[in-house]
């Protein structure tokens, strides 16, 4: 059963009446009709909104991401000889 509702602080009221008698126990699953987090919609408006970044910080940061990895070792411990 879907029933739409609008959250009112700790209450959803709901846009019709539920087909069960007063002091019934029921168990709801809520959605939204919003954008979920990490959808293409969610990613374009957090684009938009503050902080905005400038060229030079991205700049920066790729530069500490850089000199932040380390040196991997080529040789492995069977290559030695003996």
């Amino acid at each position: 059963m879907t029933i739409k509702g609008i959250v009112r602080g700790k209450t959803i009221k709901l846009e019709e009446a539920l087909p069960y008698p007063d002091g019934q126990s029921v168990m709801i699953d809520i959605y939204t009709e919003q954008a979920l987090s990490g959808s293409p919609n969610m990613l374009r408006k957090a684009m938009h909104e503050p902080p905005h970044l400038l060229w030079t910080d991205v700049d920066s940061l790729e530069r500490e991401i850089e000199d932040a990895k380390l040196s991997v070792i080529q040789n492995g411990v069977f290559d030695e000889e003996v």
